[in-house]
């Protein structure tokens, strides 16, 4: 005779087999009171069978009010590459795992691979510019506003939109947020159209008036950015300033103050009255200036023509060919309004030599000093010694012909961009870093891992240690949130602060992290060197051997391994250290040792099942990330997971795993675990696999 359980599941699973074959999943699924009616049993008998069916890993659970029930054996046969989550919490879909995500329109960048790379000097002269303002932009409660001080065309605006869109591709902004710009000398006469056009306005502000919304609405949560704030009238600068008082604003015609959701950006140019710039700084928290065209570098100067001429080819479809000594005439001279003159001296000379017969039919467009107008050729250098820096740096590409393709590619460019400052032209940023390390420096030790809290749990077990050594340690951990440029950012900032004068150890668990060592050369003095698969016994190793007296580059000679490894603790030692000395400093509801023995079941029937060995490096990794995880979930604040779809339709098979292996957590403590929480311990197991 059929039992009560099977009969419960037999039905969930019909039930699950027409939702497929009708494509109504959505919101669908079998609940308890249903079963009962249908199947004439006692509705807290078969919420008590689906509770335990669920628990067995047959069954999914779709959260809400009523909690629903689908098999997961005929889920999974339909969706064979997919993850199917145990639990489905209320507010998401199931079609969120198993529907391939739609394609999102992404700005076409012909030249760069990110929109911060159109930013000229972002890792040079506007390195601090760029990190402030992407530091305002991402401030918590919507941002802070924003003051660009410069000359005319120093690219004030350009500079502005790239941020605004590289925060858009790291998540800073929503895909659907706009950059609004004002052009302040179109309301230069017109107070009143001003007010109207950015708060909007409703029926009752006029007679015959219709109720619109304003540019601050329009922006979405975006940037609303004025465009020469300085020429607006004295009462419109001060609507703005109130603006960014009162971080609200009301609609004409209206009573009820809003939010300002958007950040306010704006542009002045450099030179003005002395008590107007200090007004403006005051409500502007953030006010960064931008450099004319001829204080910047060699190599930037080199960068923004290139740059400028392939944009052209681009533009007119046909690629560009110029020797070196043209790319230089067009570098000396000093330009009134700087980038924009630049870029029409460019077009002025395309245009000149687009017309010539003998281009008309040729596979390039060459530029010779024949197409320069006489501003470009008459130029006299008033820095020689920049000029000679301009010659070396101009010398180090070794053809003498450069070519900008119709494609947006360019050889030079890449090279120049690719290039590490040189030692006459770099910021100041490494001064501590040059100074000779003093006869007792050693190498600091800076440990990036991914994920929530891998990295801060391997410092902190090895606090102790490197009080006693004397050796400084600090830690980095690299989210699925945190962008590769803003991780670059925090590495260099914890470079700076960790430098003694022996440089810096940088000890990472894999790839990207293990790949900058080159950009982080390439913005400091300071040495540096990045050690790859880092393990708990590893950083503690290299606490003793920079205790011992190793020099940064000793730490790359091969004979390193053969130093005697330090003695690594029983697992019983190992756990009571992580359990009294660090887990119970750092959480409230939890009880570590009674987390820390449920997760380590969990961990050791997923290296079982995966086929791998037990470590103490991936157990601190695992049981760390656990019990914060266990933490955040009772109190509802689980990490989010950026694209969970895509890590879980990749990483199906491995999210089953540990899904299933947490089902004795999440019935100890009472509480679902969430995908996303998973996909972070997924990583750790993707970071230790070969």
């Amino acid at each position: 005779m059929i039992s009560r359980k099977d009969k419960i599941y037999d039905y969930v699973k019909l039930h699950t087999k027409e939702m497929i074959d009708t494509h109504s999943l959505e919101n669908s699924g079998s609940d308890a009171l249903s079963i009962a009616l249908d199947l004439k049993l006692d509705r807290t008998n078969v919420s008590r069978e689906l509770n335990t069916l669920w628990k067995e890993g047959r069954l999914i659970k779709l959260q809400g009010r009523p909690t629903l029930y689908l098999d997961c054996e005929a889920l999974k046969t339909e969706y064979p590459n997919h993850y199917i989550p145990l639990t489905v919490s209320a507010g998401s879909s199931l079609l969120d795992f198993i529907q391939k995500p739609q394609k999102t329109q992404k700005r076409e960048l012909p030249f760069h691979k990110t929109a911060l790379d159109a930013i000229i000097g972002s890792a040079g002269s506007l390195k601090n510019e760029t990190a402030q303002v992407l530091a305002a932009i991402s401030y918590p409660s919507g941002g802070l506003p924003v003051l660009l001080v410069g000359s005319a065309g120093v690219g004030k605006r350009k500079f502005a939109e790239s941020l605004f869109l590289y925060s858009q591709e790291t998540g800073v902004f929503d895909e659907n947020a706009r950059f609004i710009i004002i052009n302040c000398q179109d309301y230069a006469h017109s107070e009143e159209r001003l007010m109207l056009q950015l708060l909007g306005h409703t029926k009752t502000s006029a007679p015959g008036a219709r109720s619109a919304k304003g540019l601050l609405d329009a922006a979405n949560k975006g940037i609303v950015y004025f465009d020469g704030l300085h020429k607006l009238p004295s009462k419109s600068i001060d609507l703005v300033i109130d603006l960014l008082k009162n971080n609200a604003y009301t609609r004409v015609g209206e009573n009820r103050p809003r939010p300002l959701e958007a950040v306010i950006m704006a542009s002045v140019r450099d030179n003005l009255d002395a008590d107007f710039m200090d007004t403006l700084r005051s409500n502007f928290p953030i006010a960064v200036s931008l450099p004319d065209f001829y204080r910047r570098s060699s190599q930037e100067k080199i960068e923004m023509i290139l740059d400028l001429v392939t944009r052209e080819a681009y533009s007119i479809h046909k690629n560009i060919r110029l020797d070196k000594s043209v790319l230089a005439a067009f570098a000396l001279p000093h330009y009134p309004r700087n980038e924009s003159q630049l870029r029409s001296e460019i077009q002025s000379a395309c245009s000149k030599a687009f017309v010539e017969p003998k281009n008309q039919d040729a596979c390039f467009l060459t530029i010779t000093f024949d197409h320069l107008s006489d501003f470009v050729l008459s130029a006299a250098n008033t820095c020689p010694d920049d000029n000679h820096a301009f010659i070396r740096t101009l010398a180090l590409y070794k053809n003498n012909s450069i070519i900008c393709e119709s494609n947006g590619h360019c050889d030079a460019l890449d090279f120049y961009k690719e290039l590490p400052l040189s030692s006459d032209e770099s910021t100041s940023d490494g001064a501590a870093g040059s100074d000779s390390p003093s006869a007792d420096a050693r190498p600091s030790l800076l440990i990036v891992c991914h994920g929530h809290a891998t990295a801060s749990d391997m410092q902190a077990y090895t606090a102790a240690q490197a009080a006693q050594a004397h050796v400084l340690t600090a830690a980095i951990d690299y989210t699925g949130e945190t962008s590769l440029n803003s991780l670059l950012l925090q590495i260099c900032d914890a470079v700076r602060r960790l430098n003694r004068g022996a440089g810096v150890l940088i000890l990472a668990d894999m790839e990207p992290i293990t790949g900058l060592e080159a950009s982080v050369q390439r913005r400091l003095e300071i040495p540096c060197r990045i050690l790859p698969s880092v393990t708990l016994a590893f950083l503690m190793d290299c606490i003793d051997k920079c205790a011992s007296g190793l020099s940064l580059d000793q730490f790359a000679s091969p004979g390193i391994a053969s130093l005697p490894p330090r003695k690594e603790l029983s697992q019983e030692e190992f756990i009571n250290h992580l359990v009294n000395d660090i887990l119970s400093r750092t959480l409230l509801y939890v009880n570590p040792k009674k987390a820390t023995d449920v997760l380590l079941y969990s961990l050791n029937t997923i290296l079982d099942q995966l086929g791998m060995q037990y470590s103490q490096e991936i157990a601190v990794k695992y049981l760390s990330h656990g019990v914060h995880m266990l933490e955040r979930i009772i109190k509802n604040v689980p990490l989010p997971y950026y694209q969970l779809r895509q890590f879980t339709n990749t990483n199906h098979q491995l999210m089953d795993t540990i899904a299933q292996s947490l089902n004795v957590a999440s019935d100890t403590f009472g509480v679902s675990i969430p995908s996303s929480e998973i996909a972070y311990l997924a990583e750790i197991f993707l970071a230790e696999r070969p």
